[in-house]
């Protein structure tokens, strides 16, 4: 990756596959290519999950960020936190080793790990464990999109008929009205 404003094209030609967008003098970190962003970093109070906060307006909303970040809450040990970060804290994380990892999340790529930045011209490798958040969090949205687990976000397309569901829809909706006679 590139860390600046410049295009996709020019973060090619410098060898990175896309672009982290920071905002900002002080380099706020917002988003990564067309993905949301997580950072894991180790703090003293264990491991704490960041990404940027929707209330800041340059962060647009997703489904795919929203399931991590539930995903996430549910796991022992991990704080998810939505706030602002900054270019300077990700690096100094780096540099102090409470970096563990870095991925993107969207829609087409669903989970999509960094691999480095490249920054003033040099390029910094960050951590992509196997076992790490990123590829768990790829395998357990996997298994709900598949049907490979049961989970209240999936609805079983094939067995379920959606005629009936209609129907019974439509029923409900009919004595609510009779109701308000």
């Amino acid at each position: 990756m590139i860390i600046n404003y410049n295009s996709i094209q020019a973060a090619e030609a410098e060898g990175c596959e896309q672009v982290l967008w920071v905002f900002g003098e002080d380099q706020e970190v917002t988003e990564v290519g067309a993905m949301n962003i997580f950072i894991l970093l180790k703090t003293a109070g264990g491991l704490e999950l960041v990404t940027p906060p929707l209330s800041s307006g340059t962060v647009l909303p997703g489904v795919t960020r929203r399931s991590i970040i539930e995903l996430a809450q549910t796991k022992p040990g991990l704080t998810v936190v939505e706030r602002r970060i900054t270019l300077s804290e990700i690096m100094t994380a780096k540099s102090e080793g409470r970096l563990v990892e870095m991925f993107g999340s969207g829609t087409a790529a669903i989970v999509s790990p960094v691999g480095g930045l490249k920054y003033n011209g040099v390029l910094h490798k960050f951590p992509t464990p196997q076992s790490g958040l990123a590829s768990q969090f790829l395998q357990q949205l996997s298994d709900i999109y598949y049907g490979n687990v049961e989970h209240p976000w999936a609805v079983d397309v094939l067995g379920t008929n959606f005629t009936q569901v209609r129907q019974e829809e439509a029923d409900v909706a009919n004595v609510s009205l009779e109701n308000k006679s």
